[in-house]
């Protein structure tokens, strides 16, 4: 098991116990999306870690709030399958590394180590052993963030249009 540092995740741990009225993930569907979006589909959306475990951490999320994977449709299903592959193909070319060079995973409810438990949603986490944040500052993570997010609609859109 590879051990991460990420010092600039400590003001998402520090919230968690605070949590607010309207659920994080479901923000992002009314606009509140710090540049972070990548992707609208029609059942489901990708999104940037805003605290990510590692360079060009995503989420592939249900715009339906649902807390588990056996909750969602068969179009959501089939939705977040197919941007899981798009996303994977978009992160090898925008970050330069392999199809092999990913861990994907479904944290379902807490005790799974769920964060955000009430609203099921799919990572895709490049191996840190294969690329990783050079600086540990807040700003710097987010700034990078940010920057890939940019490159990933880009990739993302010529890949739904058969281009790429």
């Amino acid at each position: 098991m590879e051990v991460v540092f990420t010092p600039w995740r400590w003001t998402y741990i520090r919230s968690t116990n605070n949590k607010g009225e309207e659920c994080v993930l479901c923000a992002y569907l009314h606009g509140n999306d710090d540049g972070l979006v990548v992707y609208r589909g029609k059942y489901c959306f990708i999104v940037m870690n805003k605290y990510p475990y590692n360079v060009g951490h995503v989420m592939i999320v249900p715009n339906r709030h649902v807390s588990s994977i056996t909750d969602l449709s068969e179009n959501e299903l089939s939705e977040c399958a197919a941007l899981l592959i798009v996303i994977i193909k978009a992160l090898v070319k925008v970050l330069g590394i392999n199809y092999g060079d990913f861990d994907v995973g479904i944290n379902i409810g807490r005790v799974a180590g769920a964060g955000i438990e009430e609203h099921m949603h799919i990572h895709v986490v490049p191996k840190p052993s294969v690329i990783s944040f050079n600086l540990t500052s807040p700003e710097a993570v987010m700034n990078q963030t940010k920057e890939i997010a940019g490159k990933l609609r880009e990739v993302i859109s010529q890949l739904m249009s058969g281009s790429a």
